[in-house]
């Protein structure tokens, strides 16, 4: 297209050959703009000390979905998907997915979906070093609240976020 002259491209193609012709040689007014980043939270646990037991587990995941479903309260963003990463002592790791409809920010839907993933990645006996929660698919938080869902619940996590906020992450936590 470069070669050929302006009013050639425009006889051809009209208004839009001048386009064509500027585009061609590089020629483009529109502002550049970077993509979109695409945005996603985790969390990680490391263990002292690699382990297999479940109760232990499940504690450390409480903690890790506690974290995230404050810190998407503070972003006021929703998570539409849950993965859970369990890295083993012998380097492997199993990847658990799991969907929510609608987007979901309360610690307890998160929690049930992690601990049922968790259970999925403990079908092998190698002991656990690292355990990850990672959140995607964000979506705004707020819109359409769930007919049936426990206003109470929505609450008590709020006071509890302003707690964790006021005193720290460990002045306030989940019973076994």
């Amino acid at each position: 297209m470069a070669v050929f002259p302006a009013p050639l491209l425009t006889v051809l193609f009209g208004e839009f050959g001048v386009t064509l012709s500027e585009r061609s040689r590089g020629i483009d007014p529109r502002p550049v703009c970077t993509p979109g980043k695409k945005r996603e939270l985790s969390f990680t646990d490391t263990f002292p000390e690699d382990t297999n037991d479940r109760t232990f587990l499940e504690s450390r995941l409480r903690v890790l979905v506690s974290r995230a479903g404050r810190a998407l309260r503070k972003l006021k963003t929703r998570a539409g998907l849950i993965t859970l990463c369990l890295r083993r002592s012998d380097h492997r790791e199993t990847r658990n997915s799991r969907r929510f409809r609608p987007p979901a920010d309360s610690e307890s839907h998160l929690f049930e979906a992690g601990r049922g993933l968790l259970g999925n990645a403990l079908s092998r006996r190698t002991r656990a070093r690292s355990l990850e929660v990672l959140l995607s698919s964000l979506a705004p938080g707020g819109g359409q609240l769930d007919l049936f869902s426990a206003p109470r619940s929505r609450s008590l996590e709020l006071a509890l976020d302003r707690i964790r906020e006021s005193f720290g992450e460990h002045a306030i936590r989940h019973g076994l």
